[in-house]
């Protein structure tokens, strides 16, 4: 497994995808801020604005509410899913197995290099968003959190991205289709709390199954203060979905023929 993961990231090193991925990650982090800056400097001639002023902002809090709308676990999606899908296309993957390699570690190893992009990403998006945020709004001590509650809402939302990862590793090493792979875990972003929300209702549950998913735990933990948030409860529900996406890969991965 060590030479196939050497392998892996010696084509993490050389994607252009990993670099384009990055760079729109750069420039969506800047537009986030100049569009919140944009939006409070106007506040002021709209009497219903109710949000964050320039005098209370800060940067570390518009990554938060950036993080929240899940911009950059997007822009993870369509890496993983090019960086684990397009090989098999190529006949890449199909000679890696046949030099006697193990499917188990062939998977796994698409999943750390891509969870090393994941994080790469993650922190991209956020220091996108604190560089041009303090060159806009300063340094706002009243409003800013502590260094130790934004380094913990960095680590919370770095593991959610792998958790993420997982979960993308696993749809693009089943469909095998680079553009199919985007499309399925774009959708699964944006769309899946929707619809395990509408089958709460169906089924006339008072629980909304809608925060067991990922996505809805990025909003959880998109927040500094831990007060009233059960870090334990989020983190089961990542690493569940992580564990089991690991596993259903694997095995369905060692079970189908590769072509």
């Amino acid at each position: 497994m060590c030479n196939i993961l050497k392998a892996d990231f010696f084509k993490l090193k050389k994607s252009g995808v990993f670099r384009a991925c990055i760079a729109l990650c750069v420039l969506a982090g800047f537009f986030v801020v100049a569009a919140m800056h944009a939006d409070m400097s106007n506040a002021g001639s709209r009497p219903e604005a109710t949000g964050q002023t320039l005098e209370t902002v800060s940067a570390a809090q518009a990554a938060a509410t950036a993080m929240s709308f899940s911009f950059h676990i997007i822009f993870i999606a369509m890496f993983v899913s090019v960086f684990s899908a397009s090989e098999f296309a190529s006949g890449t993957v199909k000679n890696t197995l046949s030099r006697g390699a193990n499917r188990g570690g062939v998977f796994l190893s698409k999943f750390i290099a891509g969870s090393v992009a994941s994080l790469a990403i993650t922190l991209a998006f956020a220091s996108a968003i604190i560089a041009l945020g303090t060159a806009l709004w300063g340094h706002n001590a009243a409003a800013s959190p502590s260094p130790g509650a934004f380094a913990l809402m960095l680590f919370l939302q770095g593991f959610l991205a792998i958790a993420f990862c997982a979960l993308f590793t696993f749809t693009s090493m089943t469909l095998r289709v680079a553009g199919g792979a985007i499309a399925a875990n774009v959708i699964s972003v944006t769309m899946f709390s929707t619809v395990l929300a509408a089958i709460g209702l169906m089924t006339g549950g008072e629980f909304n199954l809608g925060n067991l998913w990922l996505a809805a735990v990025v909003q959880y933990f998109a927040v500094f203060d831990f007060g009233g948030v059960s870090i334990s409860r989020g983190l089961a529900i990542a690493g569940v979905w992580t564990a089991s996406s690991l596993a259903a890969g694997i095995c369905l991965f060692a079970r189908r023929d590769v072509k």
